[in-house]
């Protein structure tokens, strides 16, 4: 039985892992083609403007490529979030407060605890040599993540008063 089940989530993982790839595949040639595009572009604009005004104008483009990205992925996580999900925010609230609230069960618990506890040891290695060797961006990734953090958390903390009480 708990082989069966290791087998499908084998495979659902495998599947899961050749999507990304497939798509990050796909996608590498586009960005290539974007650089490139960028890159004539502010050729052509600081030919036509000069530099500096090139560069604010690229600025421009890029904060409002920016936006209007910011504001599509708002949009499919509210869309995403709908009224089922807002509904099922309030049954929770409503709900006492001493009540915990699991989708697992303890058998799923046990059993993924089992399954990560035998995949750890051939797993470990491997994920440790891939960190080892993408070193650099992994290291830009988390300093990315860590200044977004903080900036989320500045904006989400009470405001300060700007008049010094006397």
């Amino acid at each position: 039985m708990f082989a069966a089940i290791m087998r499908r989530a084998q495979v659902t993982v495998d599947h899961a892992v050749d999507q990304v790839v497939n798509k990050a595949i796909v996608a590498i040639p586009f960005v290539i083609a974007a650089a490139f595009g960028t890159a004539a572009l502010a050729f052509r604009l600081v030919r036509e403007y000069g530099p500096e005004t090139a560069n604010v104008i690229l600025a421009i483009l890029f904060v409002a490529i920016g936006l209007i990205a910011a504001l599509i992925v708002n949009y499919k996580q509210s869309s995403a979030a709908g009224p089922d999900s807002v509904a099922a925010a309030e049954a929770a609230e409503t709900a006492s407060p001493g009540a915990e609230q699991s989708s697992m069960s303890d058998t799923d618990k046990d059993l993924l605890k089992a399954a990560l506890t035998s995949a750890a040891p051939l797993a470990l290695p491997r994920i440790l040599r891939l960190i080892a060797r993408n070193l650099p961006l992994v290291l830009s990734i988390l300093a990315a993540l860590f200044i977004l953090m903080q900036s989320s958390a500045a904006s989400q903390s009470a405001p300060i008063d700007k008049e010094p009480s006397a």
